[in-house]
């Protein structure tokens, strides 16, 4: 192996070829006669002393050269060999956009520019061709009417509408004046009977000796008498006067309550729904044992339903404070009553 220092005339190039980058490859120069490195000082050759074409890559040590030992222009893309070069063995702007190829050109993008001035308006197109017509859309409000136009000629007769409905009554006229009699007309027909009318007035009018006084009114009162009423709805009245119809000479002497009733039936705790009555009650009888000189009254109204023909009662009882029987048969009660029927039953 020859021994060289410090070689100078190697040179490296670059080429963009397709768009891939290509290396090319170091030539050497031969001396003109074999020498060892020995025999040369170092820094002591130069180019001019190298025989071009002597020298072979094998006589340069690697990395040996630099940019600086290559002359500018001196190698060419076939002095380097493909694929040998990289990014990194360029030089920052050492290659011009005109020594790239044009594939590589395509694929370099450059800053986005300003937007350009919009451009005239260009002419109208010719008018395409008519479109079908589109769907029917719904109806629009009703305008306002127009004006009334010219009377027209009065058209046939049409047929008669339905009748409208019958218009507000308007207000009575006054009375005209009376017309002369008309001719009397001829008897009608005879008409259906009608209903039963409301009896008027059923009365009673009755006298009873009070048989006894105190104890149970179901056990111990008097009967006055009786009335029988047809079904019907009545407003009846009673009126009661008691006086002493026999005298007490023995004082104290008796001062009962009374009381008169108009019945139907008599009240028990299972009839009570059933059971009617109209009560009057006098005030007390005052403390008199002489006969026909003294008298209580005692009055009342209220109404009475019977579903049915029916006889009421006409009832007279007395009470003392002592609940005692004093005065039992000595007072006679005066009835009158009044039965009114008002509905039907």
């Amino acid at each position: 192996m020859k021994r060289i220092p410090q070689l100078v005339p190697f040179v490296a190039a670059t080429a963009l070829v397709g768009g891939l980058v290509v290396l090319g490859t170091a030539t050497t120069a031969t001396a003109a006669r074999q020498i060892d490195g020995g025999d040369v000082k170092n820094s002591s050759l130069t180019g001019a002393d190298i025989k071009n074409g002597s020298l072979t890559g094998a006589d340069i040590k690697n990395s040996s050269l630099t940019g600086a030992d290559v002359t500018y222009g001196s190698l060419t893309s076939s002095d380097v060999k493909n694929g040998s070069l990289f990014g990194y063995d360029l030089r920052d702007g050492s290659i011009g956009y005109a020594k790239l190829s044009d594939y590589t050109k395509s694929k370099l993008k450059g800053a986005t520019g300003a937007t350009g001035k919009t451009g005239a308006t260009g002419q109208d197109g010719a008018a395409g061709p008519k479109g079908e017509t589109g769907a029917v859309g719904p109806a629009g409000e009703t305008g306002p009417a127009g004006p009334a136009g010219a009377k027209g000629e009065t058209g046939a007769a049409g047929k008669d509408g339905i009748d409208g409905k019958d218009g507000v009554d308007g207000e009575d006229g006054k009375d005209g004046a009376p017309g002369p009699q008309g001719i009397p007309g001829l008897p009608g027909e005879r008409g259906a009977q009608g209903d039963d009318g409301v009896v008027g007035l059923t009365e009673f009018s009755k006298s009873a000796v009070v048989a006894n006084v105190g104890g149970k009114w179901a056990e111990n009162h008097t009967q006055v008498g009786t009335v029988h009423l047809t079904a019907g709805t009545y407003l009846v009245s009673v009126n009661g006067i008691v006086g002493r119809s026999t005298a007490d000479t023995t004082a104290p002497y008796a001062t009962p309550v009374f009381q008169v009733q108009v019945n139907k039936g008599v009240w028990t705790s299972d009839n009570s729904s059933d059971y009617q009555t109209v009560t009057a009650y006098t005030g007390q009888f005052p403390a008199q044992g002489a006969a026909g000189v003294l008298e209580q009254n005692a009055s009342a109204f209220g109404v009475i339903t019977l579903t049915e023909d029916t006889t009421l009662t006409v009832d007279a009882f007395g009470y003392n404070a002592d609940r005692s029987s004093a005065g039992s048969g000595e007072f006679t009660m005066n009835v009158d009553a009044t039965f009114t029927r008002i509905t039907v039953g």
